[in-house]
């Protein structure tokens, strides 16, 4: 009989993997919540009743709630940013639930598509800058795409493809979403050669396919 211990996150990652962690905390939040959601349910009906604790129940309990649901929603951005990580890293094929979630949402086309669009439409916004609002300069360096933009419409065109690699998806999500990525630096060459990571690997996948024909 397999060992169940051996195909959960902890381990095939390890306990202290960052993904990992993440997991574990998201489903403490979510048991805090259940119990959370209850002593709302008691302070509704304490309150309904006129009892004295009613409202101060009801009152900590939907701000315990709030928090909650708060950190809950930011950890989900950060374990996506992980699983983008492992998708990169060729772990993507791990027996994950939270993994292959992630994997089919980047290789579904209209996600794929939605992404081309963005980068179109960041070239687009380099491009008319600064002759539409100078001093609202974008978060990026519109002159770093302007020099890349090309290349950022070649990885759009290639998003468009029946069948890529879900590393390259993982790449351009991570490209467009993460704060520190090349994207938002100002050093060129890190953007430059992110670039040209992706486009290799998009056209390696490309090859690939082709082959298989």
């Amino acid at each position: 009989m397999p060992d169940r211990q051996a195909f959960s996150p902890a381990g095939l990652l390890g306990a202290n993997h960052p993904f990992v962690r993440v997991i574990d905390v998201r489903g403490a939040l979510r048991r805090q919540s259940l119990a959370t959601a209850l002593a709302i349910l008691i302070g509704i009906g304490g309150f309904a009743s006129d009892e004295a604790w009613g409202l101060p129940l009801l009152s900590i309990a939907a701000v315990v709630q709030l928090v909650l649901s708060v950190a809950y929603a930011l950890l989900a951005v950060l374990q996506q940013a992980l699983a983008w990580d492992l998708i990169v890293e060729g772990s993507g094929d791990l027996p994950l639930p939270a993994l292959a979630r992630e994997r089919l949402r980047l290789q579904c086309r209209r996600r794929r598509v939605g992404l081309a669009r963005e980068l179109e439409e960041l070239v687009q916004v380099a491009e008319r800058w600064p002759m539409t609002r100078p001093t609202l300069r974008p978060i990026f360096d519109p002159r770093q795409i302007r020099a890349e933009a090309a290349e950022l419409r070649l990885i759009g065109a290639r998003l468009h493809a029946g069948s890529i690699d879900v590393r390259g998806v993982a790449r351009v999500e991570r490209l467009l979403r993460l704060g520190d990525s090349p994207l938002y630096r100002l050093e060129s060459g890190e953007l430059q050669r992110e670039l040209k990571s992706i486009s290799a690997e998009l056209t390696r996948t490309d090859t690939s396919a082709r082959d298989l024909t």
